[in-house]
């Protein structure tokens, strides 16, 4: 983080994450079973890097960034097939990027807001299919990505708009001279 001014703060930032893995509650016996494959998703890992700028001018808070991501194992929610089941599966690889803007700052006393806006551009970065079987144990691809189509469920625009508003309750004046203490 390097301090420009008491108006200006930037940072450059490199993180590492990961979001657990886990089963899905699938039957992998019977007229609905599944491909026993996808009864364990695996963790997806991270590599962030992001470069931004935060600071208040005239009362007004505000930041910017741009970031990038390299994403390895990623998770995509699904439906198995035979069942009906929400399941999350593993594409291979992916990548972020995008830039995301905030100000914040008080309209009146005791009325605030808060306003974002993020670009994302998210890409799937591997071909993969995923596959579960129908009820006849047919191979149905569920999910199919190619390296350069949007990542499922991410969206390339959001906007954000909160008003707060705090009022301080008047005080009781129920007991005055006849309460005990």
């Amino acid at each position: 983080m390097y301090k420009f001014s008491d108006a200006l703060n930037t940072y450059i930032d490199y993180s590492q994450g990961f979001r657990r893995g886990g089963s899905n509650g699938i039957p992998i016996s019977g007229p609905f079973a599944g491909n026993p494959a996808l009864l364990i998703f695996t963790p997806d890992k991270t590599q962030n890097y992001e470069v931004g700028a935060k600071g208040t001018f005239n009362g007004i808070h505000y930041s910017a960034a741009v970031f990038y991501i390299n994403w390895d194992n990623f998770q995509v929610d699904a439906t198995a097939v035979a069942s009906g089941a929400s399941i999350a599966v593993n594409g291979p690889k992916a990548k972020s990027k995008g830039i995301e803007l905030a100000l914040s700052g008080a309209i009146s006393r005791g009325l605030t807001y808060d306003i974002g806006y993020s670009y994302t551009r998210a890409q799937v970065a591997e071909n993969f299919t995923v596959t579960d079987f129908n009820t006849s144990k047919v191979p149905v691809a569920i999910i199919t990505g190619k390296n350069g189509d949007p990542l499922p469920s991410a969206p390339k625009n959001s906007a954000t708009v909160a008003f707060d508003y705090i009022h301080a309750a008047p005080r009781s004046t129920d007991c005055v001279g006849r309460c005990s203490r």
